[in-house]
């Protein structure tokens, strides 16, 4: 058996989105990795003691730093990030739900306008184009200004700066830490990401870059079977998802399922071991987790 097969990762509790957050935070701090030394980084911050959580807060170090990202060219001190993924809705209720948690972080500041209102943004990020809501914030009186491609400024809805980056829309050939994340990603940017994770020596980049590569081989397993194929960058591959364990894990839950299948329908436990390639031991483990008898004849 040959190939990359990605297991699934354990989402107890977790919406199929949230598998999405890992990449899109790793692939938020490559994009902007040569502002380290100017910016903090805090994913899911709760923004009260209450469990109430923004998807990322930057905060510049340096407040009259310039960045010259076309994502962040307009971050101020304090900087509000929300995403969706690719398959996730952006909704007007959720433009305001980010609304609310920046006029919360703000007003639960340490002390009276430590967060000034001039020195905060919001950034929403999607990869596809968000027609519906940005109607309905036109209809509300709300301008839509397109500043880059895929970069979208909303004026005249709140006083806080808020933008709306289109992921697919960003240029190609630039933030490919973004847009190789959902699926019909671009091969040619998918090998020029590999090519930069190569590079890098840093252990925070290295695991930055690891996370957006985990998620864009889930979303794209052709492309990326086919680089592993063709033994082009294969080594890098296998070192990131770790493929001959995941192939194994892969492989064992399948036999499980098979065995799980077979002790429904009361297969005898020599047929089952034939079929799902499991020791009885195994079986007997299934069948009392399931509940069944197995039956021995």
């Amino acid at each position: 058996m040959g190939g990359i097969i990605l297991a699934d990762a354990d989402t107890s509790g977790m919406g199929e989105n949230t598998l999405h957050h890992p990449g899109f935070y790793g692939g938020l701090e490559n994009e902007l990795s040569e502002y380290k030394d100017y910016l903090d980084f805090d994913k899911e911050y709760p923004i009260t003691k209450e469990s109430v959580v923004m998807d990322m807060r930057i905060v510049k170090k340096k407040p009259d730093f310039i960045i010259e990202n076309e994502i962040a060219e307009h971050f101020k001190q304090f900087n509000i990030v929300e995403y969706k993924a690719y398959n996730d809705e952006l909704s007007i209720d959720d433009f305001f739900k980010v609304i609310g948690y920046a006029g919360l972080y703000k007003g639960y500041g340490e002390t009276v306008n430590a967060i000034p209102a001039d020195e905060l943004t919001i950034s929403l990020f999607r990869n596809g184009y968000p027609r519906e809501m940005f109607k309905e914030l036109e209809r509300l009186g709300g301008k839509i200004e397109k500043k880059y491609n895929g970069v979208y400024n909303v004026k005249d809805i709140s006083i806080i700066l808020t933008q709306v980056i289109v992921i697919k829309e960003l240029r190609k050939g630039t933030h490919k830490a973004l847009r190789i994340l959902a699926p019909g990603a671009d091969e040619e940017e998918i090998k020029a990401f590999l090519e930069e994770y190569q590079r890098l020596t840093l252990p925070g980049e290295k695991n930055n870059a690891r996370a957006v590569i985990k998620v864009s081989a889930k979303e794209n397993q052709e492309i990326f079977q086919k680089i592993w194929r063709n033994n082009d960058m294969k080594d890098i591959l296998d070192d990131i998802m770790n493929v001959d364990e995941r192939i194994n894990e892969k492989v064992e839950d399948s036999q499980r399922q098979t065995a799980r299948d077979m002790i429904l329908d009361k297969r005898p436990l020599k047929e089952i071991e034939r079929y799902s390639r499991l020791p009885e031991a195994v079986i007997s483990s299934i069948a009392k987790a399931m509940g069944m008898t197995l039956v021995r004849g």
